[in-house]
């Protein structure tokens, strides 16, 4: 919004509020804005938010769920119902909803992809019975009150369909390239900061990075990932490839050349994690590649993402690097 310090201060002195959406703190160079923190929806939970943000907070929605955009849906879900039910005789009110019910399909659609489209083995893992239970009410007031022919932009009716068209979109080659690289190391990134001392952003992406690197180059990428971030130790992407009949998932680590010159080597960075995964994951862990002097990448099955891989990272770096 703005670069200067003073003139975002001079913003949000005007009567402005920040509500912080799928995370629950500031970052330490925003931590000067705290005081405008006025409510907070997350889906995870961090010990030390609520004394953040104490006297601050009007609202705080921070509860374990699959999907962040569950919690808005089940907060705003009532209102919907009320509107619908109690009003439904009057034209404007449901045009007004009916023209606001795409942004319920958003939401549902961010359930959807989060979950899995609530996948079996992910239960608890990725997903819990509110998430279903906010998908499936959004579902029941569609049909129930719109006229499922008049929706044109998704069948919801057919959820596997449904998920199949979000997934196809969400993992489109070419959309995806066309972006560029900053758009595509934004779309989905991370700050991860380990006892203080050890700084990771984390992009997850929706094409390899070999495809990036083929349209683009290495160099390129090189650049805008450690463009202005010179305070980080590693830059993470992961990323699904397939492979003849399997799917795998990548993780590759960008590490700043600083970085490699005051505090590790890369080839015992590797060792050591390979020797770590090997025991941790065992059969879901396959091999770690280097690739140049300051870029290396594993290879894992597919079952693991960024959600359940960065509590195992958190503890490699933990336990050899701090």
């Amino acid at each position: 919004m703005f670069k200067n310090k003073d003139k975002i201060l001079e913003y949000f002195h005007q009567k402005r509020e920040i509500i912080l959406i799928d995370h629950n703190k500031l970052d330490k160079n925003q931590n000067y804005l705290k005081e405008f923190v006025t409510e907070i929806i997350d889906h995870h939970v961090d010990s030390d938010t609520d004394m953040k943000y104490k006297n601050l907070i009007k609202k705080s929605l921070i509860y374990p769920l699959g999907s962040c955009s569950t919690l808005i849906l089940l907060d705003n879900i009532p209102l919907l119902k009320k509107y619908l039910i109690t009003e439904n005789k009057n034209n404007e009110i449901n045009n007004f909803f009916k023209n606001s019910f795409r942004d319920f399909l958003i939401f549902i659609s961010a359930v959807l992809v989060d979950t899995r489209n609530f996948l079996k083995s992910d239960f608890i893992i990725r997903w819990n019975n509110l998430d279903l239970l906010a998908y499936q009410q959004v579902i029941e007031i569609n049909e129930k009150f719109f006229d499922q022919n008049n929706n044109e932009e998704n069948d919801t009716n057919n959820t596997d369909r449904f998920y199949e068209k979000l997934i196809n979109s969400k993992y489109d080659e070419e959309a995806n390239l066309n972006l560029g690289i900053r758009k595509l190391l934004n779309k989905d990134k991370k700050d991860f900061n380990y006892s203080g001392k050890f700084g990771i952003f984390w992009s997850s992406l929706q094409v390899s990075i070999e495809k990036i690197i083929s349209k683009f180059s290495l160099e390129e990428l090189k650049k805008e990932a450690f463009l202005n971030i010179e305070n980080k130790d590693i830059y993470v992407f992961n990323y699904r490839e397939k492979e003849e009949n399997n799917t795998f998932t990548y993780i590759s680590f960008l590490f700043n050349k600083k970085f490699l010159e005051e505090k590790i080597q890369l080839s015992t960075f590797c060792e050591k994690l390979n020797e770590f995964l090997n025991e941790k994951l065992k059969e879901k862990y396959y091999k770690v590649f280097i690739i140049d002097e300051n870029y290396c990448k594993i290879k894992l099955n597919d079952s693991i993402t960024r959600k359940n891989f960065e509590p195992y990272l958190n503890e490699f770096i933990n336990k050899f690097y701090l």
